[in-house]
């Protein structure tokens, strides 16, 4: 799973990068489109997460940070819908709501050895 999260370690920091620069330019399309794609890597890593065989020992840890990557990925699709409004302070609220339910992700992933994705959160 670690291996999962790095590879789109790369992937967010290059769609990061684009998401501050478009923020710097005050360019609203080049900001809705970026964060789109910022949360569609999110979107990708989340599946593949979900998707990844896990040793049984650790079911019952996994069962809560599955849930929270799911309230992630809920309030990343409202994001994206609201940004293909056009309401760029719309997204950036629901965005906000993305974070605070990816902090609540983030220790528990590093409590199970996933630092690594832990460090996307």
């Amino acid at each position: 799973m670690n291996a999962v999260c790095r590879v789109n370690t790369t992937l967010l920091e290059q769609e990061q990068k684009r998401l501050i620069r478009a923020t710097k330019a005050k360019d609203t399309r080049a900001l809705l489109y970026d964060a789109g794609r910022m949360f569609g890597v999110i979107l990708m890593q989340d599946r593949q997460l979900e998707q990844t065989p896990f040793p049984t020992s650790l079911h019952a840890r996994m069962a809560p940070i599955l849930l929270g990557l799911h309230q992630v990925d809920k309030h990343i699709n409202r994001a994206i819908d609201i940004g293909d409004r056009g309401d760029v302070k719309g997204m950036i609220a629901e965005g906000d709501k993305v974070v605070a339910a990816a902090d609540r992700v983030s220790k528990p992933l590093k409590g199970v050895g996933l630092a690594s994705c832990a460090a996307l959160y």
